[in-house]
């Protein structure tokens, strides 16, 4: 391999050295979500979309941002499986897809009700009005949170990696056809896989932030309204009273004049009722007996 050769694969390797190098921007951080921007996924290497300049030429705006967008809440609702289905539909028509949805039983003193789990995306733009229908659904909701993680400065530094990667792909691929040894040749090919492989994991993760940031998150913890169950009234505590004589010879009283009436009426019941059978019965009696009486003495 002549000199011009070795110059070149040098500066490819510089090239790829610079490209693999470990980026010095800040990981992502989590934005408060007030207003999001989403990029829609652009072709490879092309520059990410900006502002429009303004009058005097200048384009002094900043770049859209990539923002990933995370929700989660807690709703009470008085049916779960009714809500599930609300959810399920309204994420049908807003085009997103359902994650997962997890369902257990619970026992109470009503009986058994469902809890579940249900993880839904939905496309960002659509986001603000999916959450507000999903809250209408609910008796009440409560544990509500938005996390935004802006991506931006990620994914401008993986669009840079990648454009320089497939730079120097371009340039390997010239050396290898001007290679004559087959060793050369070799190397060359071994250098080419190494960045191919970069190129297509750079890929990956750009397309992972690209669908991240258009499809938002949406988690919620969907739990059974319980009412309070009822409580037995307080046994009334016992209290005690000072001693009235003159109550007590009243109740006496009172008690003796009842039972005395109640004799009473019961003699001239019985006298009423009793009484002419007992004349009838008792004067024919009366005379037998005094008859056998005389005739005992004879």
């Amino acid at each position: 391999m002549n000199a011009k050769h070795l110059i070149t694969i040098f500066a490819v390797f510089a090239m790829l050295l610079t490209a693999c190098a470990t980026p010095t921007t800040e990981a992502p951080k989590p934005t408060a979500v007030l207003a999001r921007f989403t990029a829609a996924p652009a072709p490879t290497s092309a520059p990410m979309p900006t502002a429009a300049p303004n009058a005097n030429g200048s384009n002094n705006a900043p770049a859209l941002r990539l923002v990933i967008t995370d929700a989660s809440m807690t709703l009470t609702v008085e049916d779960t499986a009714l809500t599930i289905e609300s959810i399920l539909k309204m994420t049908a028509r807003v085009n997103g897809y359902v994650v997962s949805i997890d369902t257990r039983q619970a026992d109470y003193w009503i009986g058994k009700r469902t809890h579940a789990r249900v993880a839904i995306r939905v496309p960002s733009e659509k986001f603000d009005s999916a959450m507000s229908e999903i809250k209408r659904l609910a008796m009440e909701v409560r544990d509500e949170k938005v996390i935004g993680i802006d991506v931006t400065d990620s994914y401008t530094d993986l669009r840079s990696r990648l454009a320089n990667l497939e730079s120097a792909e371009r340039q390997l691929q010239k050396i290898m056809e001007n290679a004559q040894k087959t060793e050369d040749v070799l190397n060359v090919y071994k250098q080419l896989v190494s960045t191919r492989e970069e190129i297509e994991r750079i890929k990956g993760r750009m397309k992972y932030y690209e669908d991240a940031a258009a499809m938002s998150s949406i988690t919620m913890e969907v739990i059974p309204y319980i009412p309070p169950a009822p409580t037995q009234a307080p046994y009334p505590t016992p209290t005690s009273t000072p001693w009235k004589p003159d109550q007590t010879l009243k109740r006496s009283t009172d008690v003796s004049v009842s039972f005395l009436q109640m004799t009473a009426d019961a003699v001239i019941g019985f006298t009423i009722v009793c009484g002419p059978f007992i004349v009838i019965l008792g004067v024919p009696l009366f005379f037998i007996a005094r008859y056998q009486r005389q005739r005992g003495k004879k």
